[in-house]
């Protein structure tokens, strides 16, 4: 399939161009009008697709609930531009945060809207000092055995204060593939 636009996103700007598309993945991108199109968008846009890797919940679903109104919650987010994101989790106690990473795993699979990359696990291992709207009672400091009680698999983001890292959880992440931090300070 070939489609075109007057307007489509490559280099930071729009431009006016042709993308072939086999087996829904873009192969190549070409000059504007120069082809038969299957589809001619205009001027309508086109963008890539965003990936959000910070998102708590919406349509009425928390990542934290952990059930199956996720379904609903990948549906719609699609619809937004939204490909592929990270359902994030809220500081709370290790019975929730269990069940919301284990509640992502369940759904990562399922092909119907956005595509789940994988659990953006936000705290416990936050700073008292800047635990923002994160509930100051569930704050802890990191930890090995604690994050070895999840599916570590299913994790690939962790905000946490490298500052209050006295466990070495930076690098036991690391040595587990998560590869990714975001800092609270």
């Amino acid at each position: 399939m070939i489609i075109q636009s007057k307007r489509i996103w490559i280099d930071e700007q729009f431009k006016p161009a042709a993308i072939l598309i086999e087996e829904n993945k873009i192969k190549e991108i070409l000059p504007y009008n120069v082809v038969n199109i299957d589809i001619d968008y205009g001027n309508e846009r086109i963008l890539p697709g965003f990936i959000d890797g910070h998102c708590h919940g919406g349509y009425g679903f928390d990542t934290n609930d952990a059930n199956d109104k996720i379904l609903d919650w990948k549906k719609k987010l699609v619809k937004e531009g939204v490909t592929s994101f990270l359902p994030t989790t809220i500081t709370d106690d290790f019975s929730t945060l269990s069940k919301a990473v284990n509640n992502v795993k369940k759904y990562m699979n399922n092909k119907d809207g956005s595509m789940i990359l994988g659990v953006h696990l936000e705290g416990p291992f936050i700073s008292p000092k800047y635990h923002g709207a994160q509930p100051l009672k569930y704050v802890c400091k990191p930890n090995c055995a604690y994050l070895d009680q999840l599916d570590k698999k299913v994790i690939k983001l962790i905000t946490l204060a490298p500052e209050e890292d006295e466990d070495g959880l930076i690098e036991y992440c690391v040595s587990h593939g998560i590869g990714g931090f975001h800092g609270t300070q």
